[in-house]
């Protein structure tokens, strides 16, 4: 399907997962999060990580559509990544119940203030949310983790915290569509590529009357917000206390934070 008169977006196939692996490699490279958790180890090894996630999603193609997009010298340019859940028949899903539904959920996430931000072991961690509990549940349980302070632990940490997302933002039983993940070459951005790629989305997620929602990097977060994407909680974490050195340069690595935000569908 065409995107712009320069751009085109097409079905990606498992015999390409590699490369699109190494344009996530590249698109990362001055993210602050990924050089943490990657950057010490060999070149390529976050390229085959996401080659491997990427072989995953094409070999699931009832549950994900992985497109790549091209220029006119059939060149990749980027990918994305769109999961849906309970999206087998959405035939009598109404837009209206999904604006509630995305309402619910929006109003449960932010009447959970720890869950927003992760302390890094400072006092309580985020609280648990029961996945079995509905949207509009507001019971949760708080553990205490202890100080941690290595790479790994961030990997972990972070995962758990997605976890807990997940849990919210597509409980069981609901219809939901969601960003796996959305790659622009740093070459190619800022020129419609990703909002091209987010509109195949959107325009799907519209017309079947669901929510989306996406897990959001601090770079990411001003397109989606562009395209009517809304925040519903935030997690950061002080990414000094989990690697030894400076960043290149001298500096600190930083806080870095990761918002969740949600989409409810438009009228069609």
């Amino acid at each position: 399907m065409s995107l712009r008169s320069h751009f085109t977006l097409l079905p990606a196939t498992a015999s390409e997962a590699l490369s699109l692996g190494h344009i996530s490699e590249l698109s990362f490279l001055t993210d602050a999060n990924t050089q943490v958790k990657y950057g010490h180890e060999p070149k390529g090894t976050f390229a085959t990580g996401m080659a491997q996630g990427i072989e995953g999603w094409i070999s699931r193609p009832s549950r994900c559509a992985v497109f790549k997009c091209v220029d006119e010298g059939n060149t990749i340019v980027g990918w994305i990544c769109w999961a849906f859940q309970n999206m087998d028949d959405v035939a009598q899903v109404k837009a209206s119940s999904a604006v509630d539904d995305f309402r619910g959920v929006k109003r449960h996430a932010e009447s959970v203030q720890d869950v927003k931000r992760i302390r890094d072991g400072d006092g309580p961690s985020a609280p648990v949310v029961d996945a079995s509990s509905s949207p509009s549940a507001t019971t949760t349980t708080t553990t205490t983790t202890t100080t941690t302070t290595t790479v790994d632990d961030l990997k972990r940490l972070q995962s758990e915290d997605m976890d807990r997302w997940y849990s919210i933002l597509s409980p069981p039983d609901t219809p939901r569509m969601c960003i796996g993940s959305i790659i622009v070459h740093p070459e190619h951005q800022s020129k419609g590529v990703g909002s091209a790629m987010l509109k195949w989305g959107t325009d799907r997620a519209d017309a079947a009357g669901v929510a989306c929602w996406v897990h959001a990097s601090q770079a990411g977060r001003p397109m989606f917000e562009r395209m009517g994407f809304e925040k519903v909680g935030e997690s950061s974490f002080d990414l000094d206390r989990y690697v030894e050195g400076r960043r290149e340069g001298g500096g600190d690595w930083g806080t870095y934070t990761f918002t969740y935000m949600m989409r409810a569908p438009k009228s069609v």
